[in-house]
């Protein structure tokens, strides 16, 4: 059996692309609030594509205010260190 190819460079990539949507979502939801909250505005921000918005974070994982709270609060605190 192949083994599947892992490039160590584009697994970070992904990683810093995620951290910044997640830290666009956060931003975003504090200061609009749940109302003007949407993958399009999410997406301007990092200046990514909205579909790359939706690769990164079903609707479960972002929309929500409790589960967003906690990934903006880990997300913050890991950029202080």
């Amino acid at each position: 059996m192949p083994s599947k190819y892992e490039s160590r460079l584009r697994t970070e990539q992904k990683a810093a692309t995620r951290r910044l949507i997640l830290d666009a979502a956060g931003r975003l939801m504090e200061d609009r609030g749940v109302s003007e909250f949407s993958f399009a505005a999410i997406a301007k921000e990092p200046g990514v594509q909205e579909r790359t918005v939706y690769r990164h974070c079903t609707a479960a994982s972002v929309i929500p205010e409790e589960s967003h709270s906690s990934m903006y609060s880990l997300t913050r605190s890991s950029q202080a260190s």
